[in-house]
C-alpha cells in the first residue's frame, strides 16, 4: 500500500487506524475564518493646498459632503478626473476682492460678500463652468489669443480684474499650465456635471444633519 500525505511518501503496510488518522489529517475541512469588517476611520478635513489624493481619501470616508460636479464610481469613490478639476478650481478662485475693472464705490475694507452679487469667487467659478461646459471652447480661445499653456502646472489664485471675463479666466488657466488634454479629460466633464447639478453625496440622515448643525 502506498500513501502520499502532506508531501510525505509512505510505503508498506500501515495499521488501519493509522491510515484513518492520516486520511483525516489530509482531508479534514477547516472551519471558515470569520471575516473582519473593514472600518473606515474619520479623517481630518484637508487643507486647500493638500493633494488630490489626500482629498480622494477624505471623500472615500466622508461621503455626505461631496462637492457638486464630482461623480462616483460603483464603490462610491470619487471619479479622479472630476476631483482633479474641482480641486484645481478651488485653488484658482480669488482669495480677496480684486481691483474692479469698472469704478465702483468700494473701500479698502470691503470684503467679498459685500460686493455686488455674485462675489468675485462665484463670478470666477461661474465663468469657468461657462467656458468648459462648451467642449473645445477653451482651446479655441487659446489659439485665438495666441496663448501657450505654461510647461508646468501651478495653482496660483486668480488676481485679475472684475467683473471677470471669459478671456481673463482663459489667460489665467493658460498661465497655470492647463493643457488641451487636461481641459478635455478633466475640466469639460466636470463642468458638464456641475451645470447638470450632479451631487453624489449620500443624503443626510436627521441624526447626521443635527450633528452637522452643531459643528457649525
Amino acid at each position: 500500500m502506498e500513501l502520499i500525505i502532506h508531501g510525505f511518501h509512505f510505503t508498506g503496510r500501515c495499521h488501519p487506524m493509522t491510515q484513518r488518522i492520516l486520511y483525516l489529517t489530509r482531508f479534514r475541512r477547516l472551519p471558515p475564518r470569520p471575516e473582519i469588517p473593514t472600518v473606515l476611520t474619520a479623517k481630518t478635513n484637508p487643507t486647500l493646498e493638500d493633494s488630490v489624493e489626500t482629498w480622494y481619501d477624505y471623500y472615500c470616508v466622508h461621503q455626505k459632503s461631496w462637492p457638486r460636479g464630482v461623480r462616483c464610481d460603483a464603490l462610491h469613490r470619487p471619479i479622479l478626473s472630476d476631483l482633479r478639476a474641482d480641486r484645481a478650481i478651488a485653488r484658482f478662485r480669488p482669495n480677496l476682492p480684486a481691483l474692479p475693472r469698472y469704478h465702483l464705490d468700494i473701500t479698502e475694507t470691503t470684503i467679498a460678500n459685500e460686493l455686488p452679487s455674485p462675489s468675485p469667487r462665484n463670478q470666477f467659478k461661474n465663468m469657468v463652468v461657462e467656458i468648459f461646459s462648451q467642449p473645445g471652447l477653451y482651446w479655441e480661445r487659446i489659439t485665438h489669443l495666441l496663448l501657450y499653456p505654461y510647461p508646468s502646472v501651478t495653482y496660483n489664485a486668480y488676481s485679475g480684474p472684475f467683473p471677470v471675463t471669459m478671456d481673463d479666466v482663459i489667460r489665467h488657466f493658460a498661465k497655470s499650465g492647463i493643457t488641451r488634454r487636461m481641459a478635455e479629460e478633466d475640466f469639460e466633464p466636470w463642468a458638464h456635471n456641475y451645470k447638470a447639478g450632479v451631487n453624489s453625496s449620500i443624503p443626510f440622515t436627521p441624526h447626521s444633519n443635527q450633528s452637522r448643525r452643531k459643528r457649525y
